[in-house]
């Protein structure tokens, strides 16, 4: 499996060799209000826990679009998916026939546009938005919370103030020393 090569992995997964781990790509929904970042989680389908979108990888699909169409199928996201994956973090997924399998998720930021009523997994599963913190707390993979509190975490607001004479005054002299503006008596005309 070429993908190990390219993560870091705790010891113990190393442990079980790599014809054993599995690799699936995960998609952390987002969307942006009031300055604030919400992430949307899921439930597992069998233990309701809360979880990000996630599957096996697909045919004909890079894998941060076939994280985007995770998230479309288990959560009715509408979004755009970034191709940089946000990191990786490890678990053991519960297979339906009771086994567990070392798995590899791929974290793919999604900017979520819309959410659709309908979609297919949504008598399956609860969906529900969290703060960052919240829904770091809210997973059980360590991994996972400490990808979900260190991304995107927004930037903070540049504060707008009023422009001061003297502010007002440099912007005009440097206006006028490009040839921007000609001031004719006391008034400024554009070029």
């Amino acid at each position: 499996m070429s993908f190990l090569r390219r993560v870091s992995i705790p010891k113990e997964f190393r442990k079980l060799g790599e014809e054993t781990i599995r690799e699936q790509y995960a998609a952390l929904c987002y969307r942006v209000v009031n300055d604030k970042v919400r992430i949307l989680l899921i439930t597992s389908r069998g233990t309701k826990r809360w979880i990000v979108p996630k599957g096996w990888p697909m045919s004909k699909k890079a894998p941060h679009e076939a994280a985007l169409t995770e998230a479309a199928e288990e959560a009715g996201v509408i979004g755009r998916v970034r191709k940089e994956p946000l990191g990786h973090y490890t678990y053991y997924k519960l297979m339906d026939n009771g086994t567990e399998i070392p798995c590899v998720g791929t974290l793919f930021p999604v900017h979520v546009r819309l959410l659709r009523a309908e979609y297919p997994e949504a008598n399956e599963r609860d969906r529900k938005w969290f703060s960052h913190k919240k829904a770091a707390k809210k997973v059980d993979e360590p991994e996972l919370a400490e990808l979900i509190r260190k991304a995107l975490v927004p930037p903070k607001r540049r504060i707008a103030t009023k422009p001061t004479r003297g502010s007002i005054k440099r912007r005009l002299e440097t206006k006028k020393q490009r040839g921007e503006v000609k001031a004719t008596r006391g008034k400024i005309k554009p070029e």
